[in-house]
């Protein structure tokens, strides 16, 4: 059975939630998570760890979700104040999940607060979508090349900046800068990790000019992720 299924119904976190409690960067709990599940359940068992959740532009992304012993296996190497973070956080968990989930609707006042929580949300999700549009129609119009990441999305992911990932992609010996364009050595070029689209600019006084940019695969992102680790 899939131990993501095991403890599906048990308190957990997410790497991305561990991350947030501690104050660390989400790229290196991972990379703290990775080595920990290796060293306790292989490769192959390791895979069942891994949680998919959504970004900002509603593609999938990758973290792990650890059920309460692997997170204080983990943990046990912080420090004792992050520890104790993460134990208040487990906590907190367990006394929302034994708490009943539907309100006493008996009490008009607490039905009354349960309705009105519910509608905020309701408002505040639709507010949401209405402000992510903008950036939603230009992702779809201009970035999107089909299943690929631009470097600012894969930074994000990192909890890092464009400029931090492209200095470092630079000094790793992986891309240089040429007439102020990002470009891959051979190599790199070679091993599938970018793809390059083509796209026309109209300019105000009716002039078309071709412009290149330059979008990272999923084997790509991969490998920036697993770059990152090691660094």
């Amino acid at each position: 059975m899939n131990k993501m299924t095991e403890f599906n119904n048990e308190i957990s976190m997410t790497s991305r939630e561990i991350a947030e409690q501690t104050g660390k960067e989400h790229r290196n709990v991972r990379r703290d998570v990775k080595r920990m599940l290796l060293e306790l359940y292989g490769k192959e068992d390791m895979l069942n760890y891994e949680h998919i959740f959504k970004d900002s532009y509603g593609r999938e992304q990758k973290c792990y979700r650890l059920p309460k012993r692997e997170v204080l296996v983990l943990v046990s190497g912080y420090s004792i104040p992050l520890r104790a973070k993460i134990v208040d956080r487990l906590e907190e968990l367990e006394q929302r999940k034994s708490k009943t989930l539907l309100p006493d609707f008996s009490n008009p006042a607490e039905a009354a607060r349960a309705w009105a929580i519910e509608y905020e949300e309701k408002q505040a999700a639709l507010l949401q979508i209405v402000e992510d549009k903008p950036k939603v129609d230009y992702y779809k119009n201009v970035l999107d090349t089909g299943d690929t990441y631009t470097v600012t999305q894969i930074a994000k992911e990192n909890e890092m900046t464009a400029i931090q990932l492209n200095i470092i992609l630079k000094n790793e010996k992986i891309q240089f800068k040429q007439s102020g364009q990002w470009l891959l050595y051979q190599k790199y070029q070679d091993m599938g990790l970018v793809k390059t689209r083509t796209h026309i600019i109209e300019r105000s006084n009716g002039d078309k000019q071709n412009r290149h940019s330059t979008t990272w695969t999923e084997k790509g992102r991969e490998f920036i992720h697993d770059l990152l680790e090691t660094i």
